[in-house]
């Protein structure tokens, strides 16, 4: 699903922000933690192009 999300009426079409979700579609691997506490390095499928 993609939507536009509307952050702030008073920014207008300045806050809204394009973005999508896949739920039970695909999700990162169950190690991987996104928390910024975590000390997980970014995963990288492609290491040239990082």
């Amino acid at each position: 699903m993609e939507m536009i999300w509307k952050g702030s009426a008073n920014l207008g079409e300045q806050s809204w922000l394009f973005t999508g979700i896949l739920p039970r579609v695909y999700t990162a691997p169950a190690s991987f933690c996104f928390d910024y506490r975590c000390r997980d390095e970014p995963i990288k499928d492609d290491p040239r192009l990082h």
